[in-house]
């Protein structure tokens, strides 16, 4: 990307005969660490399993730049739920459409009360 940058600078430069004028600086403006939640794990299967109760069908179930990313990389247990749909994302062409956002806090709190009380014992929910 930096190679881009600055090569599309020397171009604009060239163009104009104006060596040096545009120049490409590349500076930090945060540190978002990776993390991901195996598929398998308890965290995940409390979320999908809230989200199969609440009848939610499509499942994005992938490592994604989110709020969870930084206690995950500090050992933390964390996924994040949410609602509505969306595409694109960080792209010129990112979208979303608020369509049933209702289920993410729903799907929250469902999550919750059972990560809660699945706690201190072998993993098991019975969401019927």
């Amino acid at each position: 990307m930096l190679a881009i940058a600055n090569a599309a600078a020397d171009e604009e430069n060239a163009r104009w005969k104006q060596p040096g004028r545009v120049k490409v600086e590349i500076k930090l403006v945060g540190d978002r660490p990776a993390g991901a939640q195996p598929k398998d794990s308890v965290i995940t299967q409390v979320g999908v399993r809230s989200a199969q109760a609440l009848g939610i069908k499509d499942l994005f179930i992938a490592a994604s730049s989110t709020d969870s990313n930084t206690p995950i990389a500090l050992g933390i247990l964390a996924i994040t739920l949410g609602g509505g749909i969306g595409g694109g994302a960080h792209a010129l062409l990112e979208w979303y459409s608020p369509l049933k956002t209702w289920f993410g806090p729903q799907n929250t709190l469902l999550a919750e009360c059972h990560r809660v009380t699945a706690r201190g014992r072998a993993f098991s929910c019975n969401f019927a």
